[in-house]
C-alpha cells in the first residue's frame, strides 16, 4: 500500500504537495476503511476532488508516472519524458529539478523511495526500507557532473559484490534508475532488488483513464482468467445489467488496402505479417430474458455497461490480489448508485487494496464511508500552481456537513464563475 507521495515542480505544480494516506485517530468506519500497517493505519479509499484545471489528473499523472519510473518502465526515446515538464508559469522553476518521494509498503516492510530529475538527469536517488522498524539503506545515488556519471552506494546488508555494484554503475544511464538498470543488467540477481521490481510491475494495475483501455484489460483478464470472468459476470448481474455471460469471440479482419501497403514497406512488419488478416477478441455480452437469450456486441451496448464492465476487472484485482488502482474521474458515465456499490462492495470485501481516484461527485462527500482524512482537494492559487489540502486539516467539527461546506467553497477546490450576463 502506499503511505504518502510527495511532488514538486511538475506540470501544474511549483511548490512541494502531498498526498497523506494516513489516518487521523477518527475511527469512522475503521473496520472496512482502514488497514494497519505497523504504527500507521493506511485508507484504502482515497479521493481527490477539485474544479476543471485545478491540476488533480498531473497530481494522479505524476504518480503513475513515477510508479513505472522507477522501474525503468519509461524511456527517453519513447517521448514519456514530456509529462516530466516542470512548472512552466514562472522563470524560476523551469530550471530546477523535478522532486517525488514514495513512502509504501511491501508487505509488512515500510520503504521510502525519493527522486531528484533536472533535464532528464537524475541527479539524486535514494531507496531504504525498515526491516526491524529501523531505516536501512538499501541504495543511493548520485550524479557526478565532472565524471558526468552516477554513482552508486549499496547498503551493507544486502552483501553485494563489488563486480556486480561496477557492473550496475555501467547500466546507470543518466535518465534511467537503479531498479531499470539492474533490471537490464547480466548480473547475479539481488533478492531484495527482485522483491521491489517485482512489487512496482505486480501491485500496481494500469492507470484507469479511458473506457477503450478499460475494455481491453478486462478482455485480457477473462481470456486468461476463467475465475475473473465469473466474477464479471456476478458482478454485472449484481449490478441489474441482465447480463447473463460474457462472450469473447475470435474474429479474423481484413487489414485495408492502404495500411497494408504501408506495412510492405517496412522489411521487419512486413516479416511477421505474412497474411493480410489479423485476428482480434471481439467482446460479446449474452442477455437474457424469460423468453428469449441474444448476444450484443459491446459496440451496441452503454458507454455505463462498458465501463462498469472495466471496472469489475479492477475489482477483482483490487479484492483477490489487494492491488493498487489509480482512477481519474471515477465516476465517468456511471450512475451514482453504481459508483456507490462498486466502492462499497471494495471497502466491504478489500483486506488490503488501495483506490486513489479523482472524482467531481460530490454526493459521495455525504456517504458515511467516506472518512474526512480520505479527501484531498485540489485548488489553483493566483499564480497558476496546484495545491493539495487534506480536508481533515481545516478542523471542522464532526456535525459539519463536509458535503455543505464543499459546496460553499469553505473548502477551496470549486470554480469561480464569472455572471451570467455576456
Amino acid at each position: 500500500m502506499i503511505q504518502s507521495f510527495r511532488v514538486k515542480n511538475i506540470l501544474s505544480i511549483r511548490d512541494e504537495q502531498v498526498l497523506n494516506f494516513v489516518a487521523t485517530s477518527d475511527d469512522t468506519y475503521e473496520d472496512i476503511c482502514l488497514v494497519n500497517k505497523g504504527s500507521v493505519r493506511l485508507q484504502k479509499l482515497n479521493l481527490i476532488y477539485g474544479a476543471n484545471a485545478s491540476g488533480k489528473s498531473n497530481v494522479l499523472i505524476a504518480l503513475s508516472w513515477l510508479l513505472r519510473f522507477i522501474i525503468g518502465k519509461i524511456d527517453k526515446e519513447d517521448g514519456s519524458y514530456m509529462m516530466l515538464a516542470p512548472f512552466l508559469l514562472d522563470d524560476k522553476s523551469r530550471e530546477e529539478p523535478t522532486e517525488m518521494g514514495l513512502v509504501f509498503w511491501v508487505g509488512d516492510v515500510k520503504c521510502e523511495y525519493s527522486v531528484s530529475i533536472l533535464k532528464d538527469v537524475v541527479q539524486y536517488e535514494k531507496m531504504v526500507h525498515y526491516p526491524l522498524g529501523r531505516a536501512a539503506l538499501i541504495y543511493e545515488r548520485r550524479w557526478n557532473r565532472e565524471t558526468t556519471s552516477s554513482e552508486i552506494t549499496i547498503g551493507s546488508t544486502l552483501k553485494v559484490l563489488a563486480k556486480q555494484k561496477y557492473v550496475l554503475e555501467g547500466q546507470v544511464l543518466p535518465y534511467l534508475t537503479v531498479l531499470g538498470a539492474y533490471k537490464k543488467s547480466n548480473i547475479e540477481r539481488i533478492n531484495l532488488f527482485e522483491d521491489l521490481y517485482a512489487y512496482f510491475s505486480d501491485q500496481f494495475l494500469p492507470i484507469l483513464a479511458r473506457d477503450s483501455e478499460m475494455v481491453d484489460f478486462a478482455n485480457k483478464m477473462v481470456k486468461k482468467f476463467p475465475e475473473v470472468k465469473a466474477f464479471i459476470t456476478k458482478i454485472l448481474q449484481l449490478a441489474d445489467f441482465n447480463i447473463s455471460d460474457i462472450v469473447l469471440k475470435e474474429e479474423i479482419k481484413e487489414i485495408p488496402e492502404e495500411i497494408w501497403r504501408e506495412i510492405q514497406q517496412i522489411p521487419s512488419l512486413a516479416a511477421n505479417m505474412p497474411e493480410r488478416t489479423v485476428t482480434e477478441d471481439r467482446l460479446y455480452f449474452e442477455h437474457t430474458t424469460p423468453n428469449h437469450t441474444e448476444e450484443l456486441l459491446y459496440n451496441n451496448e452503454s458507454v455505463g455497461t462498458n465501463r462498469m464492465y472495466g471496472l469489475a476487472a479492477y475489482l477483482f484485482f483490487l479484492i483477490i490480489d489487494n492491488e493498487i488502482m489509480l482512477a481519474d474521474e471515477i465516476e465517468s458515465s456511471l450512475h451514482y448508485d453504481l459508483l456507490r456499490y462498486f466502492i462499497s462492495l471494495f471497502l466491504m470485501n478489500s483486506d488490503g487494496g488501495q483506490i486513489i481516484c479523482s472524482t467531481h461527485s460530490i454526493l459521495l462527500l455525504d456517504e458515511p464511508f467516506v472518512r474526512r482524512d480520505s479527501i484531498h482537494i485540489c485548488r489553483k492559487s493566483a499564480n497558476g500552481n496546484t495545491e493539495v489540502v487534506r480536508a481533515s486539516d481545516f478542523g471542522l467539527r464532526k456535525d459539519v456537513s463536509i458535503l455543505n461546506a464543499y459546496r460553499e467553497g469553505k473548502l477551496g477546490g470549486m470554480p469561480k464563475l464569472g455572471g451570467l450576463v455576456l
